[in-house]
């Protein structure tokens, strides 16, 4: 479904807030409404039923490498890795940093394979005791790593 008229490519001609105006309101009935920050958003409902779909994927448990972007990719990383854990993922602060375990969207330890051969293993280590919930999930998660 398009939510706005495409605009005319004519020398530069641009799309008039007015037409936008126009364009949501002919297309809000359709949409669902979502207000955040007191800013509105319109969003197709299949697209809300997938991003629900979705979030609750990613609150599953993850492993990550040690340079995944999940981490990397913000300068602020405080939404998702409680500060004074920090040291613990980057030790010594020296920009090496340790493969995570994510859990709900958050940094709550972290792991390495230890051993060899058909005797390598899983070692974590949880930034507070992991629950049997999350502890099954990781050993669920590492055994269907690549070997």
């Amino acid at each position: 479904m398009a939510l706005l008229p495409q605009p005319r490519a004519r020398d530069g001609q641009r799309l008039h807030l007015v037409d936008v105006k126009i364009a949501i309101a002919t297309a809000a009935p359709q949409l669902e409404r979502i207000v955040v920050d007191d800013v509105t958003y319109y969003a197709d409902p299949q697209t809300l039923a997938l991003s629900d779909a979705r979030r609750r994927k990613a609150r599953d448990v993850f492993l990550l490498p040690g340079f995944d972007e999940y981490l990397l990719g913000y300068q602020a990383r405080g939404a998702v890795l409680p500060p004074e854990f920090a040291a613990r993922v980057v030790p010594g602060s020296n920009g090496v940093f340790l493969p995570t375990v994510i859990s709900d969207g958050e940094v709550v330890g972290t792991w390495k394979r230890v051993g060899t051969g058909t005797k390598r293993a899983l070692a974590t280590t949880p930034f507070t005791a992991f629950d049997e919930e999350v502890s099954e999930a990781v050993r669920r998660v590492y055994r269907a790593l690549p070997a």
